[in-house]
């Protein structure tokens, strides 16, 4: 028998804060492991590096939020994301107090053209609620969503989708509904200070 969504009791239980772990020359936050994608934060001081560290057969988004890196041979700016092949190991060095996001998954066969390429977040939208950039968008997709104070986005839903949402900044107020149409909600608040 298919079970449609979540029952409403288990909402919470999905609902955790991810803590940021001490590592030479910064943190590291796992914000998301699952067999299907990964989404990690990573918070370097200038000057530190950090290898990154792929599962087999899968290949990564490294988008830097703030500062500036650089990924193997090619420097990455703000608001930039670079693709790393799978196999590689390249060592992220940052030459400022940085912040970095590394979306991780399988290869996707039809993005292969893309590794090693510099690029910026595309479909970029400016929404009445704030903004909304997609960094990836492969068989998993992450994107960078802006709220204004006080706005809110409208209800919407997926019959086959998991997402997780991490806060960089600020506080998010989560509604989720279950069951026979049941609202829980959930206040959000950064993961890291």
């Amino acid at each position: 028998m298919h079970r449609y969504g979540i029952p409403v009791e288990e909402l919470s239980s999905l609902v955790a804060r991810p803590t940021a772990r001490r590592m030479p020359g910064g943190s590291r936050t796992v914000a998301a492991r699952t067999r299907s994608y990964r989404l990690e934060r990573f918070e370097l001081k200038r000057g530190s590096r950090w290898t990154v560290e792929l599962p087999r057969g899968w290949d990564a988004v490294i988008f830097v939020e703030s500062g500036e890196v650089s990924v193997g041979e090619r420097a990455v700016q703000p608001q930039t994301c670079i693709t790393i092949a799978p196999g590689r190991r390249p060592a992220i060095v940052a030459h400022t107090a940085s912040i970095v996001y590394v979306f991780s998954g399988p290869v996707d066969a039809r993005r292969r053209s893309s590794y090693g390429t510099v690029t910026v977040p595309f479909d970029r939208r400016t929404k009445y609620w704030g903004e909304i950039a997609t960094i990836v968008n492969r068989a998993y997709a992450g994107k960078r969503l802006f709220f204004r104070k006080g706005q809110h986005s409208s209800l919407h839903y997926h019959c086959d989708k998991t997402e997780t949402y991490f806060i960089h900044s600020g506080h998010l107020l989560m509604r989720l509904r279950s069951g026979r149409g049941e609202d829980r909600f959930f206040t959000l608040s950064a993961a890291v200070p």
